[in-house]
């Protein structure tokens, strides 16, 4: 796999994860701390509760479309009210160990935003990966060798490398708006009508 496919494979997990509402598989790529809005930095396990709070939440969305059909009973988008969140046009850019995404997130379902164009809500998105280097173990078991280290600027397992999303602008706040905004204009309309 390529480092593209390994970014690309996280964002899939993001996706996934939000529209089956499963914060395990958001943050499965993240590193323990992100930096938010290039000036806040949050911890993971934060953001976990952040989300958590957030799906629990949803079905005060309104939505649109209507949910599509899903056949199968296992399906983890049979019950989500995220089923239609989406990450667009993602283009990657790698410069040495780090790279940036410049990508815009979408829920198709929203009520339009009367200053977007087309169906439902965007948002433009810039995530942040970087490549950890591996650290050899300070001990060697007893019996075994060390192998020379790599040059300075080297992964250990030339192209095998990992990638952690350390950095985003507007994922969580994105979709805490839409269920928030929603939120608020169910409570309007249940007032009226009393």
């Amino acid at each position: 796999m390529s480092d593209q496919q390994r970014i690309e494979l996280a964002l899939d997990m993001i996706r996934k994860g939000v529209q089956a509402e499963d914060t395990a598989k958001v943050f499965m790529a993240f590193a323990p701390e992100i930096l938010v809005k290039g000036k806040n930095v949050e911890q993971k396990a934060n953001l976990t509760r952040r989300l958590q709070a957030l799906f629990d939440n949803s079905s005060a969305r309104k939505m649109s479309l209507d949910r599509p059909f899903l056949a199968r009973e296992d399906n983890p988008l049979r019950f989500s009210n995220f089923w239609d969140f989406d990450i667009l046009d993602p283009r990657i850019t790698i410069k040495g160990d780090s790279a940036i995404v410049e990508c815009e997130l979408v829920l198709w379902g929203a009520l339009r935003d009367v200053r977007s164009q087309g169906a439902g809500r965007k948002v433009s998105e810039r995530f942040i990966f970087i490549s950890p280097p591996k650290v050899q173990p300070a001990t060697v078991p007893e019996g075994s060798q060390r192998f020379p280290a790599p040059p300075p600027g080297k992964n250990l397992t030339s192209g095998k490398r990992g990638w952690q999303l350390v950095g985003f602008e507007n994922l969580v706040a994105f979709l805490e708006n839409q269920v928030k905004a929603d939120s608020t204009l169910k409570k309007k309309a249940q007032g009226e009508k009393r």
